[in-house]
């Protein structure tokens, strides 16, 4: 693209996309192709939704990618309540796209929520871009129910790989030893865990409303 900017943070990229889509009365997500140094490619706008959700295929956003020689990517959406905080649908599917883009090559670099305002939010700034990374470089993406134990740590419980907490749990390959993000508990969540934005069970439970 010429003259297109190259984009080295997630403040100058909140910029950029938040006269586009920023205002929008449904959800858009966009794509930014960027190429070794950060310079833009393309912006492509991958699909629209509706007020709360928009449709995404990994599988196009990849292909996408390849065809426009991508080396990086920053993905862009907008949430028309104003509020940029990602919901669990928004960071499993982050998750899925760091792992699909880590198993071609594809560097990740952020995922950007905007609101009607000035605020965003940064998955990269917040750190979880890091642990959808680690998750992936160590294989630890795929849960097999074999792999759970059984026994409670710390006193704290956890639902069988089925239930209400499902991946909530320890795994002998993956163990519970990172803090909970809402209630800094030590050793409350797996990498996994923490990589899928969970809380522990103790805060998971305050928050639907059990045990009060």
């Amino acid at each position: 693209m010429a003259g297109a900017p190259a984009l080295h943070s997630s403040a100058e990229t909140a910029d950029y996309i938040r006269p586009q889509i920023g205002a929008a009365d449904r959800e858009a997500f966009v794509i930014l192709h960027l190429d070794v140094k950060n310079q833009l490619l393309d912006v492509e706008l991958h699909g629209l939704g509706d007020v709360d959700s928009s449709a995404v295929y990994p599988r196009q956003v990849f292909r996408s990618a390849l065809l426009r020689n991508a080396a990086a990517l920053i993905f862009c959406h907008n949430h028309p309540s104003g509020d940029p905080e990602p919901s669990l649908a928004d960071r499993e599917l982050t998750r899925d796209l760091v792992v699909g883009a880590h198993a071609l090559g594809i560097k990740v670099l952020d995922h950007i929520i905007v609101g009607r305002g000035e605020g965003y939010f940064s998955f990269a700034d917040k750190g979880l871009l890091d642990d959808y990374g680690l998750a992936a470089s160590l294989g630890h993406v795929q849960e097999d129910p074999r792999d759970y134990d059984d026994e409670p740590i710390d006193g704290v419980g956890f639902a069988d790989p089925g239930g209400r907490s499902a991946l909530r749990a320890a795994t002998r390959r993956n163990p519970r030893n990172l803090p909970c993000p809402t209630c800094h508990e030590p050793n409350r969540l797996t990498p996994l865990d923490r990589a899928r934005g969970y809380q522990c069970d103790a805060c998971a439970d305050r928050a639907e409303g059990y045990g009060d």
